[in-house]
């Protein structure tokens, strides 16, 4: 018995150090890895660097010459805004080294863009495997977090529409801005990336919110080739006209519990309500334009950044199927689709699901994930080519 009691006296001295220890940690601030962010798949090492682009304070991730330096903290160089930020600043691990000189060559150019009152670390996980891959990941912050997105009465769900269609153009502008600053060398960071970048090859991607300004970038610049949305309702352009480049929407299966929902016109909530009209004008910009719709089976909506990887004794947001494993399926999709269609490199994924008799049922990387291709509709091709060759009249008739 009295074995027993010092064996519990002394657990608890113990407990009671560590946590002592691990609070300490976290206050001053003194990095102790403990989990580590997925492995990046590519060849490069990865560098980051925090810097300003055109007023803009922003995260870039980018392909290395070798992982020299000092490992970046999770959330480097972002002020906390509660414990969780401290704790994973200290305690997790990433691939990135701090400053690693650039490694030779033009690399291609990708805008991250976070949810709504979100940061620019949320998505580390994917800057860092895209910068292994080639990628220049710059992020930038939600520079607009103020006002909260509520959707709980008739009046709030009117306003906040308003005001997302507003802010999606305002930070779409500021995405495309960065991107501008980026290329044409300003500042510590573009200095860096002097005669480093393929200026012909450029791509935006966001999560949730962030997910609407990429296609809202998408619609406003032809220097983006290939948008991605991980899980965001559409504003804006995109979601009244489309988006008129190679697009990749990606869900959660939860879009099949929508999809049945819809098609009872049943709205239990304003969110539902938004999810229906938003379901349509999605449908409908595919119809115009194409695209790819990526199903995950599984996951939730916080799957779609960091969150699913991140250590928690209670995630919310995430679904079922393994974190990592969730990671890895969207990881892969998105490096395919940038690849294939900002750099015109080979892509099994997608390539394969469009040659002629191909099997889309065994053209998956994982039995979780199913990607589906979303051919314009012919009346709406036809129409587009139409307003293409008016325009092209127009221009050759002022030209003469």
């Amino acid at each position: 018995m009295k074995r027993t009691i010092g064996a519990a006296r002394i657990l608890a001295v113990a407990g009671a150090a560590l946590g002592a220890l691990l609070l300490g940690a976290i206050f001053t601030g003194v990095s102790v890895p403990l989990f580590h962010l997925p492995t990046p798949t590519g060849a490069f090492a990865v560098g980051t660097i925090v810097s300003t682009l055109a007023g803009t304070g922003v995260q870039i991730w980018y392909p290395a010459v070798s992982p020299s330096g000092r490992t970046a903290p999770y959330r480097f160089a972002l002020p906390p805004r509660r414990l969780r930020d401290r704790f994973y600043g200290t305690f997790v691990r990433t691939d990135a080294a701090l400053g690693a000189p650039v490694a030779p060559g033009r690399h291609p150019a990708l805008v991250y863009i976070p949810s709504w009152g979100g940061v620019r670390s949320d998505n580390t996980t994917q800057a860092e495997n895209l910068a292994s891959h080639g990628y220049v990941v710059v992020a930038i912050d939600d520079l607009y977090p103020d006002k909260a997105m509520d959707l709980s009465t008739a009046v709030a769900y009117r306003d906040t529409l308003r005001w997302a269609a507003r802010k999606v153009r305002l930070e779409a502008a500021v995405a495309l801005r960065v991107l501008s600053a980026l290329e044409s060398g300003a500042g510590d960071a573009g200095t860096r990336f002097a005669g480093r970048l393929d200026r012909h090859r450029a791509g935006v991607f966001g999560f949730s919110f962030g997910g609407a300004v990429a296609a809202e970038a998408a619609t406003l610049d032809p220097r983006i080739r290939a948008a991605v949305n991980l899980d965001g309702w559409i504003f804006g352009a995109a979601a009244n006209n489309g988006v008129p480049r190679p697009y990749l929407m990606a869900s959660s299966s939860a879009a099949d519990d929508l999809a049945a929902r819809t098609a009872e016109h049943v709205d239990h909530t304003f969110s539902d309500r938004l999810d229906r009209d938003n379901s349509k004008q999605i449908e409908d910009g595919f119809a115009r334009y194409g695209g790819y719709d990526l199903t995950v089976t599984g996951v939730e909506h916080y799957n779609f950044s960091d969150v699913g990887v991140l250590p928690s004794l209670r995630h919310t947001g995430v679904g079922p199927l393994e974190g990592r494993r969730a990671s890895a399926i969207v990881a892969a999709y998105v490096l395919q689709f940038f690849d294939r269609y900002v750099c015109d490199r080979p892509a099994p994924l997608f390539d394969e699901l469009t040659a002629p008799g191909a099997d889309r049922s065994r053209i998956s990387l994982d039995p979780a994930a199913r990607l589906e291709i979303r051919h314009p509709r012919k009346s709406a091709q036809s129409n587009h080519r139409a307003q293409r060759s008016a325009a092209r009249f127009d221009r050759l008739r002022n030209a003469a």
